[in-house]
């Protein structure tokens, strides 16, 4: 907002604004302030995933997403998907933090999506292998080879990450075919 104190209240309502509805939904005022302040927004964020509340950790991920935030919050998807895997709740934190990176257009991105395909929970490869794929469009496919990675996933016994991966396999096909 070009008005100062319209600035100066949404700063100092964060922690308030980045609460959601009861679909993780962001509400209006988060949307307001991440347009207005959108590192204090993140903030908030990262509170709600460094807390105990897994159901608020999986919103404030999807949240970040809906609201382009979900750059600010790479560090933090990185550590949720190297820590060792752990309960359900985190293995569904996990799989929504894997989906997410699709939406950032990164390299540190692409690769930390690799990476995420060797974690042991059947959620967090198929959301990795969704990521790789979608990532993969974004840059040349020098690094990582995501073709590769996908075959091996194919051959796997998780329906929805083999799903995910001939899918990827094929979109790739095609779009090799087109630009040929």
């Amino acid at each position: 907002s070009p008005h100062a104190a319209v600035r100066r209240s949404a700063r100092d309502d964060a922690a308030q604004c980045a609460r959601l509805d009861e679909n993780g939904m962001p509400t209006v005022r988060a949307i307001a302030l991440a347009a207005d302040a959108p590192d204090e927004l993140a903030g908030s964020f990262r509170d709600m995933l460094a807390g105990d509340d897994a159901t608020a950790a999986v919103r404030a991920i999807r949240a970040a997403v809906r609201l382009r935030l979900a750059d600010r919050l790479h560090d933090q998807f990185a550590e949720i998907l190297s820590a060792p895997a752990g309960t359900p709740d985190h293995a569904r934190i996990a799989a929504t933090a894997a989906a997410a990176l699709g939406s950032i257009r990164t390299r540190a991105s692409l690769n930390l999506a690799a990476n995420a395909i060797d974690r042991p929970a059947p959620r967090v490869r198929a959301n990795a292998v969704e990521s790789l794929e979608m990532l993969s469009r974004s840059f040349d496919a020098a690094r990582p080879n995501p073709a590769d990675r996908f075959t091996e996933i194919k051959h796997t016994g998780e329906h929805r990450a083999r799903a995910n991966a001939v899918r990827a396999l094929g979109t790739s096909a095609i779009t090799d075919a087109l630009t040929e």
